[in-house]
């Protein structure tokens, strides 16, 4: 019962973040720690605004972009909002007006959310109706995969960066623990019961998540 529990919450939160994710304005342009435009989508709000990439930005509605977080400048941008950018270009400063729009359904994120449904539900039905080794390392693995994709990576501002290191830790240690199944099923392998094995998965995902922490701090 509370595996089933479990695993309708995380289908539910899953199900949630994407139509969040696809109901939230979009400027269609990304801009990383150097504060300049690397990509414009085309026909986004970004480019009918007149942004190009190599624009660095200096400004966010009348505060300096110097003095705002990291990930998204501002948090769950709603379709119709307006943010003003002051951006210098070959050395001229300009203002832009980016009206932002509603996104256009993700289909790559849509079958993401299929796929790791497939892995959570799967290890549900495994644990079910079976108590073997790769039973229980697929169950692992699927609940590793529901986590992942209810990380709420639409929520804004830094809270979007430790979701998406979050999911990013679970799509990993849904690697590593799909590696443990097949060595399991559908019969035990004599390299199975290495220890050294288990260290070696357990310690690569270690050293992700390590390296995951220092990225945030």
């Amino acid at each position: 019962a509370p595996l089933l529990v479990l695993a309708f919450v995380l289908t539910a939160l899953g199900a949630l973040n994407l139509v969040l994710e696809q109901s939230q304005g979009w400027g269609g342009f990304i801009y990383g720690t150097d504060r300049v435009i690397g990509v414009v989508e085309p026909n986004a709000a970004g480019e009918r605004a007149g942004l190009q990439p190599g624009d660095s930005v200096v400004g966010v509605d009348g505060r300096a972009a110097t003095d705002l977080p990291m990930q998204s400048r501002w948090a769950r941008t709603r379709v119709g909002e307006s943010h003003r950018l002051e951006v210098v270009r070959e050395g001229r400063r300009l203002t832009v007006d980016v009206e932002y729009a509603r996104r256009v359904p993700n289909l790559f994120a849509w079958g993401a959310l299929a796929l790791l449904l497939a892995f959570l539900w799967c290890g549900v039905w495994a644990r079910l109706t079976t108590a073997t080794p790769g039973a229980v390392s697929l169950v692992h693995a699927g609940l590793a995969a529901g986590v992942a994709m209810a990380a709420p990576v639409s929520v804004g501002g830094i809270w979007s960066g430790v979701a998406s290191h979050v999911q990013t830790a679970s799509l990993v240690l849904v690697t590593m623990l799909l590696l443990r199944f097949f060595l399991v099923f559908p019969v035990p392998k004599p390299v199975s019961a290495s220890r050294l094995v288990g260290a070696v998965l357990a310690g690569v995902w270690l050293a992700v998540v390590a390296l995951l922490v220092v990225e945030l701090v």
